[in-house]
């Protein structure tokens, strides 16, 4: 996982959280520091899929506020994840379709106002 922006803004920020327990850290970071009202996607028919990468791309918006602070806004976001198997080596692997990659790219000037109460 790799959300988009300076670590200076928000600790959850500008780094890589390789692998399944970093993957829990990083929304562990960002759960302790934000929550979310409202999410939703765009229809399943505007994503943008490139089946041959398995990457998806879709936008979202929701409503977030810092828990700390209680400052909130409204913000669009996009994800892109890269899907695959998990081959582990010869084989087919056990079938399922695991996130190899997971990008965000969001509104981090609203977070970093919000967790400082400036917004």
């Amino acid at each position: 996982i790799h959300e988009h922006g300076l670590p200076s803004l928000a600790p959850f920020l500008g780094r890589d959280y390789v692998g399944l327990d970093a993957a829990r850290q990083y929304f562990e970071c960002l759960g302790a520091h934000l929550r979310y009202e409202g999410m939703r996607f765009e229809d399943e028919a505007e994503w943008v899929v490139d089946g041959a990468r398995g990457v998806v791309v879709v936008r979202g918006w929701a409503r977030f506020v810092a828990k700390r602070t209680g400052q909130g806004w409204g913000e669009g976001f996009v994800y892109r994840l890269r899907l695959g198997g998990d081959s582990g080596g010869e084989g087919d692997g056990d079938g399922e379709v695991k996130v190899k990659e997971y990008f965000v790219w969001a509104d981090t000037g609203a977070a970093y106002l919000a967790l400082r109460g400036e917004l």
